[in-house]
């Protein structure tokens, strides 16, 4: 199974929900709205041969109204400098997912930083329900602590494609639904 059918299987949404899907590579975002049954992570890989061609935006400004979006995959596989970027496109995500929404995030593998895990459990917004040997081992991850910055409630992490990708499944609280 090649790596973009192992995450495919994972970041599927329930049958006949709409998902959008944004990707950050090169410092553009690019998103599109993936149908039941439509691949995720095709285009990225390769540009030609009948992959519709996604809208590519500013970091700050994907095209979508406040709130609109339900489920969202977000992917960081693109270049590992971008950070800036990543923020900017983090705080448009916050923008356009709706209250009680899910959001997946897939991210390359990046070393656990234990004690900024413990400073991410500590500091607001925390987690709903705070499991803490459970929330910590998740918040271990760099980009777990960005999503869990954001306002989202980290559910779970779990790497795939021989543990060289990570993936971080959230949701948004309803009563976080307003911009922070």
């Amino acid at each position: 199974m090649s790596w973009r059918r192992e995450l495919e299987a994972l970041v599927r949404p329930p049958s006949g929900v709409p998902a959008v899907f944004v990707a950050l590579a090169r410092g553009i975002p690019t998103a599109r709205v993936v149908h039941a049954g439509g691949a995720f992570f095709d285009y990225v890989v390769s540009r030609g041969g009948g992959v519709p061609r996604p809208h590519a935006a500013a970091a700050g400004a994907l095209p979508f109204a406040d709130a609109s979006v339900r489920w969202l995959v977000l992917s960081f596989l693109g270049d590992a400098s971008e950070g800036d970027r990543r923020d900017l496109l983090l705080a448009e995500v916050v923008r356009i997912v709706a209250p009680a929404a899910h959001m997946i995030v897939v991210d390359h593998n990046r070393p656990r930083r234990r004690a900024a895990a413990l400073a991410a459990l500590l500091r607001s917004p925390r987690p709903a329900r705070v499991q803490p040997l459970a929330a910590w081992r998740r918040l271990a991850y760099p980009t777990a602590r960005e999503v869990h910055a954001a306002g989202f409630t980290v559910d779970r992490l779990r790497l795939a494609a021989a543990e060289r990708i990570q993936v971080i499944f959230a949701h948004r609280e309803p009563s976080n639904s307003g911009a922070r």
